[in-house]
């Protein structure tokens, strides 16, 4: 009896060997298909029966920084998500134009406006954070303190990391034989 795994069919129909390609590739478009349906469903709450986002949105430039930090979480071509990063950016440089919210929103919208959270360095970013928060004065000082320490902490080893690898590097004989200069 033949094992009814050994062969799948790619999405143009030719049957190959289960070597986990096409399974790979199944699963992937099935993960992709299932993630789609579920992003549009929650997006559909935010738009009004003609399609359009609520305007009522626009108000709320807390939330419509999220929605557009969450437009760019999408895969390439969904269409809600696409016009969501549309709908949202052009409110926050109106709000951004108008200066209606606090200095503190209207810095983290310009921040994200000139890229997103989703596309910068982890690290950097929790710097540009904790410089901005210390900027507030409703900040929480041992919380600020303990955030500064912990990047400090981490930036240190990060330093001794790199001064290893450049030692080791240099003792192989690597730093001679490349033109890259530790």
């Amino acid at each position: 009896m033949e094992d009814p795994h050994h062969h799948w069919i790619n999405h143009d129909g030719a049957s190959k060997d289960n070597d986990g390609r096409y399974g790979e590739r199944f699963a992937a478009r099935e993960n992709m298909r299932l993630n789609c349906e579920r992003v549009k469903y929650i997006f559909e709450r935010f738009r009004e029966e003609n399609g359009n986002f609520k305007e009522n949105l626009v108000s709320d430039a807390k939330g419509m920084l999220s929605l557009y930090e969450a437009s760019f979480l999408g895969y390439e071509g969904e269409k809600i998500l696409d016009e969501a990063m549309v709908f949202s950016s052009f409110h926050l440089r109106v709000s951004l134009n108008e200066g209606k919210s606090s200095n503190m929103l209207l810095e983290q919208v310009n921040h994200a406006l000139e890229l997103p959270l989703h596309h910068r360095i982890q690290r950097l970013e929790a710097r540009w954070y904790i410089e901005s928060y210390a900027k507030r004065t409703d900040s929480n000082r041992l919380l600020l303190e303990a955030a500064k320490l912990d990047f400090n902490i981490v930036q240190s080893t990060l330093q001794n990391d790199l001064q290893e690898m450049s030692r080791w590097w240099r003792g192989m004989g690597l730093a001679s034989q490349h033109s890259i200069h530790l």
